[in-house]
């Protein structure tokens, strides 16, 4: 599947039971995919900047078909360093990702792999478990069946309405992924220091309606991300751009 949406249903460290703290979504189409993982419910300090961890990249897919790696452009944990820790050391928030992926009975994938535990500021074994799921249904998290793999053709991007936005703005950087009745974005004043720069966006279109919800919404440029069943229509082929207050954003898939 060129296009898809999982959501997060726990994480283990080590040998610590598996939690789930988050509402952590990841939209991939084709080689680009945004992650946004905020916080189901901050303490005191986590509302300063409500979310575990926020990134966008690429996905590099070795010609030897080995799982791919996951690269960071904008990381808010790398930005939140830079602005704590200073360069040479948050430089270690930008490593790429490397896992091996295996699915369960359940149809859920199992991930692991080693990454930095920003706990214990040490590199650890962990197990997610992700949940695929179906890009049509907006108003809830609707897992994508084996049979309804077979029954409908998901890889018709153009059935999907999917696509792929950057922002082209000085002093900007931003990306939007637009999955059927989904929506996520990421992006990055790069005028303002530190995790107050950052905008993050989840939107989703309700079933049976036209009507978009906002699921998640923070940042100072919250009203310059496009959403709604018309952005495919406004941005109607590969190269379009849009001004959306202010923010000029193009159409790269």
């Amino acid at each position: 599947m060129p296009h898809r949406i999982t959501s997060r249903e726990g994480i283990q460290w080590k040998d610590a039971p598996m939690s789930e703290p988050t509402d952590t979504f990841v939209f991939t189409y084709k080689d680009h995919f945004v992650d946004i993982r905020s916080y189901k419910t901050p303490t005191a300090t986590q509302t300063v900047f409500p979310f575990d961890w926020a990134f966008y990249g690429e996905v590099v897919r070795p010609a030897d078909g080995s799982e791919p790696t996951y690269t960071h452009t904008i990381d808010s944990r790398y930005i939140n360093a830079l602005a704590t820790l200073g360069e040479e050391k948050a430089q270690i928030y930008l490593l790429p990702d490397n896992v091996n992926t295996v699915e369960n009975e359940q149809g859920d994938e199992v991930e692991v792999g080693e990454m930095l535990n920003p706990d214990t500021m040490d590199i650890e074994k962990f197990v997610e478990i992700w949940r695929p799921l179906h890009p049509l249904h907006g108003s809830q998290k609707t897992p994508i069946g084996r049979a309804e793999l077979c029954e409908h053709d998901f890889s018709d991007d153009e059935k999907t309405n999917c696509l792929v936005l950057l922002i082209e703005t000085d002093g900007f950087k931003g990306k939007l992924i637009k999955i059927g009745s989904w929506t996520q974005a990421f992006l990055q004043d790069t005028s303002v220091d530190g995790t107050a720069g950052l905008t993050a966006v989840r939107a989703a279109k309700i079933d049976g309606t036209n009507e978009w919800k906002h699921l998640v919404s923070w940042g100072a440029f919250t009203d310059s991300v496009p959403v709604g069943s018309d952005i495919y229509a406004q941005f109607d082929g590969v190269g379009a751009s849009v001004t959306v207050n202010k923010l000029i954003w193009k159409r790269i898939l």
